[in-house]
């Protein structure tokens, strides 16, 4: 019996391509039929839907500029419209603006995506059962859900946590835009097993 173990070979350009877009963060879902969609002042068409999914992991990681990112990696479910596929969900928070330390020009400019991240944040408490009885959040308890990114033995209570997520199928006019439009998560519900 042989111990031999052959060499990694160059994968071919159509399975390269979809291992690129896998791994790229303004992933795109294809959104069903029947999701409610709305235009706002410029023109840019929104679709909004639900999709049922089991959380992978969640972490923590920084930005340049020293934003946190609570991350949620998530698979939806088998049987529905983008079943077996991965969601990414980055909810953004500037940490002077949430402790209210932030000057007012900051504030400004950070506190519609602070209260969006808090409110989808909020709403994954309430949709794990993981939301403290006094209603409140504590960066102690937000830091126990997602741990730093890559730190040896940190695991996420949130992992293995069935839920709902709302989607939105949005324009992607970022800098470093790959596609046209992008999926995000905006919120959480919870799954109860019922269809």
């Amino acid at each position: 019996m042989s111990n031999y173990v052959p060499e990694f070979l160059d994968i071919d350009a159509g399975t390269q391509a979809a291992a690129a877009a896998a791994m790229n963060p303004s992933f795109v879902l294809n959104p069903p039929d029947d999701a409610t969609e709305n235009t706002d002042k410029k023109g840019n068409t929104y679709k909004r839907w639900s999709e049922p999914a089991v959380i992978d992991a969640a972490w923590r990681e920084s930005t340049d500029k020293g934003l946190l990112i609570a991350v949620v990696q998530a698979k939806i479910r088998t049987g529905s419209k983008n079943g077996g596929s991965r969601v990414w969900a980055r909810h953004m928070i500037h940490p002077q603006v949430l402790v209210g330390a932030a000057d007012e020009t900051t504030t400004a400019k950070y506190e519609f995506m602070n209260n969006r991240a808090i409110n989808a944040l909020t709403t994954l408490l309430n949709a794990t059962d993981l939301a403290p009885d006094n209603g409140g959040i504590s960066g102690k308890l937000l830091s126990m859900l997602f741990p730093v990114k890559n730190a040896p033995g940190a695991s996420s209570p949130l992992k293995g946590k069935a839920v709902f997520v709302n989607l939105v199928d949005q324009p992607n006019n970022g800098d470093n835009a790959k596609t046209p439009r992008q999926t995000a998560v905006e919120s959480y519900l919870p799954d109860d097993g019922e269809e």
